[in-house]
């Protein structure tokens, strides 16, 4: 399962993105189907072909679903892995900018600037200042909320951070690498890591949780 960019690529400056979520036979690379997404991230960004780092978290394959924003501003939707037909979208989810599941839980970052304020040509140069976040956990077969979270703990959250393990949600923002409890929200622990918000826009920190360790690595840190 991947998101791809499917108009001709020859000129990519002139003609507009058409992107689809795409689902190919893993063994032998048929495609099994596309859904074409309403809205996505402008390709082309002047003198550099980049993204912002949250895009490459925003499709997560889990037993006979996939969940995937179907608007670059959307909600979280869940299709069927078989067939890509819409199985459900999670009302409360929009703008989710990073999908974490695990044991039936969804668990996302979401920006609260309104589309206005969301330039997503300018979001693939260059992050300006701290943004803020909203964390919510979700269950991913009812769709009921379980606990969401908006304070000085998700302001600033990068994006790639939001790694989950065993019982406890880990994140990391501009000052610390914050452990929560994954069946409330509360927080266990933080741990001072400070991490410079300004940098180029496909730029993020990267965090993964190992057995007893929780690894931050971040190139300019």
């Amino acid at each position: 399962f991947y998101s791809a960019d499917i108009r001709p690529t020859a000129l990519p400056e002139d003609l507009p993105s058409r992107w689809s979520v795409i689902c190919r036979n893993a063994f032998n690379g048929i495609e099994l189907w596309r859904r074409p997404l309403s809205s996505w991230q402008t390709y082309y960004v002047k003198d550099r072909n980049s993204f912002p780092a949250d895009v490459h978290r925003r499709l997560v394959a889990a037993g006979d679903l996939v969940f995937v924003t179907l608007d670059i501003h959307g909600a979280v939707s869940a299709l069927n892995a078989a067939t890509g037909e819409l199985v459900r979208t999670y009302a409360g989810t929009e703008k989710t900018e990073d999908i974490v599941y695990e044991d039936g839980i969804l668990y996302l970052s979401m920006n609260t600037g309104t589309r206005e304020e969301l330039d997503r040509r300018k979001m693939a140069y260059r992050h300006v200042e701290p943004a803020q976040k909203r964390l919510m956990a979700v269950d991913a077969a009812s769709g009921r909320m379980l606990w969401e979270k908006q304070d000085s703990d998700t302001d600033g959250l990068m994006p790639m951070t939001l790694a989950a393990k065993a019982d406890r949600l880990y994140l990391q923002n501009v000052k610390d690498v914050v452990c929560l409890a994954k069946g409330t929200g509360k927080v266990v622990w933080r741990s001072p890591r400070p991490s410079e918000y300004l940098r180029p826009g496909w730029s993020s920190p990267t965090l993964s949780v190992l057995d007893d360790v929780v690894i931050s690595a971040d190139r300019q840190s």
